[in-house]
């Protein structure tokens, strides 16, 4: 995996045609929606993207991240949606870039199951499979770095 940074606007909004077009699923994971301060309703993207719901979850671990939790009902949910065009849309009309999503909400995108980008969120993180991805990046503003993650 590689580290991207600098990415753009316009970047995002191509991106995210590229994961329409290659991907089959996307999750969101909110590490946060059961602590103090954090809602535990659906912010308005997983309201707006309730039609391409495919799984909801608890879970301890997501692509780049895991958590040690020791109740049941303080597990992070992860929401896991269809990847098309119609719901890359609907982020594409919300967001200007994968860390604008919510506040501490993780965002990964799979192609048979394989993850071939995630966010970590709060460390504003963004991190690539450069197989999947193969020249996308060489038009653009990006700056990617070889990332220790396997």
């Amino acid at each position: 995996m590689h580290f991207v940074s600098d990415m753009n606007a316009l970047e995002f909004y191509e991106a995210l045609d590229y994961l329409a077009i290659n991907c089959d699923t996307f999750s969101l994971v909110d590490s946060n929606i059961f602590r103090s301060g954090f809602s535990v309703h659906l912010p308005p993207i997983k309201k707006r993207l309730t039609y391409y719901l495919i799984d909801r979850k608890r879970v301890v671990s997501w692509a780049g991240t895991q958590i040690l939790v020791r109740y049941e009902n303080k597990k992070p949910i992860e929401h896991v949606y269809s990847c098309c065009k119609d719901s890359t849309q609907i982020l594409k009309k919300y967001y200007k870039s994968f860390f604008d999503i919510e506040y501490q909400m993780d965002i990964s995108f799979f192609k048979s199951n394989q993850c071939v980008l995630f966010t970590i969120s709060h460390e504003s993180i963004l991190m690539v499979d450069l197989d999947f991805w193969k020249d996308f990046f060489d038009n653009t503003f990006c700056v990617l770095d070889k990332g220790k993650q396997g």
